[in-house]
C-alpha cells in the first residue's frame, strides 16, 4: 500500500539513530550470537532496512539484504557499498531458489504484517532455507513501548559512561528520538487497527513450528523486554527448484 511505503521511507530517514541506543546494540549482538556465522555461510537478511545487522557481523560473510523500501536500501548501500541488495516485498514470492541460504534473519519485520500474512512469509522462509539452516526471528511484542527502550538506554549509559557523557549523548539524540517515538505511535495505532500484528511469545513460536521448523530453546525477551526472539532449525528434505 502506498501509505505503507511512504511511512517506511520517512521512518528510515531517522532509523540509524538506533545504532547509538544501547538496547538496540544488545539486540543485534544477541542475534549474531545465535547465527553461528562463518565465512562459508550464505545469509539472508529479510527486511534488512538500512543494513544495521552488517555492522555486527564478521567481515567476508556472504549477506543478501532484501527490503521493500528504496530509502532504506539507498542508505544501506551508502554504508556498505559492496552490499548485495534486493528491493522486494516479503509478501510476494522471494526471488531466490529453494534451499539457498544457510542462515536467515528477520528482525522487527513480520510484525508489520497482518497476522493472516505470516503463513505465506514463513513458508517462503522455509523454502529458501537449506536443511539444518538456522533461522533467527525477532519481533516487537504485545508489551511494546518505545519509551521503555530509551529509558533502559539512559540507565545503562549512566552505569557505563557516567552522568556527563550520558547528558551529552542524550541531548544530541533528542530530535531524532522524538521523531522515532512519533513513528512508533503510528506503529502502535496500526497494530490496534489490525494492520500490524504484535504477538506474544507463544504465538510467534507456534506460527513457525506450524511449518515444521524446529524451535531451539525458549523464546527470549530482548530489546529492553519489548521484543521476542526465537531460533529455529529447518529440517525439510533437500529439494531443488527455481524461483
Amino acid at each position: 500500500m502506498e501509505y505503507q511505503s511512504k511511512f517506511w521511507n520517512d521512518y528510515f530517514n531517522y532509523y540509524d539513530v538506533l545504532l547509538r541506543v544501547i538496547p538496540y546494540q544488545e539486540l543485534f549482538k544477541r542475534i549474531v550470537s545465535h547465527l553461528q556465522v562463518s565465512k562459508n555461510i550464505k545469509l539472508l537478511d529479510l527486511g534488512a532496512g538500512t543494513g544495521n545487522l552488517q555492522a555486527f557481523l564478521p567481515k567476508n560473510i556472504d549477506v543478501i539484504s532484501l527490503d521493500n523500501s528504496a530509502e532504506a536500501l539507498d542508505r544501506l548501500k551508502t554504508k556498505f557499498p559492496n552490499a548485495q541488495v534486493y528491493k522486494h516485498s516479503i509478501t510476494e514470492k522471494l526471488p531466490f531458489k529453494d534451499n539457498e541460504f544457510d542462515r536467515i534473519i528477520s528482525n522487527n519485520v513480520l510484525y508489520t504484517l497482518p497476522s493472516d500474512q505470516w503463513d505465506f512469509v514463513i513458508s517462503e522462509i522455509k523454502r529458501v532455507s537449506k536443511p539444518q539452516s538456522l533461522i533467527v526471528i525477532s519481533n516487537l511484542n504485545t508489551n511494546f513501548k518505545a519509551i521503555k527502550i530509551y529509558k533502559d538506554h539512559i540507565k545503562k549509559s549512566l552505569r557505563n559512561k557516567g552522568v556527563l557523557k550520558t547528558i551529552w549523548d542524550v541531548s544530541s539524540l533528542i530530535y531524532p528520538t522524538i521523531k522515532m517515538i512519533q513513528f512508533n505511535k503510528i506503529i502502535n495505532k496500526n497494530n490496534e487497527k489490525g494492520r500490524y500484528s504484535f504477538l506474544n511469545a507463544e504465538e510467534q513460536k507456534l506460527k513457525f513450528e506450524k511449518h515444521d521448523l524446529i524451535s531451539v530453546g525458549e523464546t527470549e525477551k530482548i530489546y529492553s523486554g519489548q521484543a521476542n526472539l526465537n531460533v529455529f532449525i529447518s529440517r525439510k528434505k533437500n529439494t531443488v527448484s527455481t524461483a
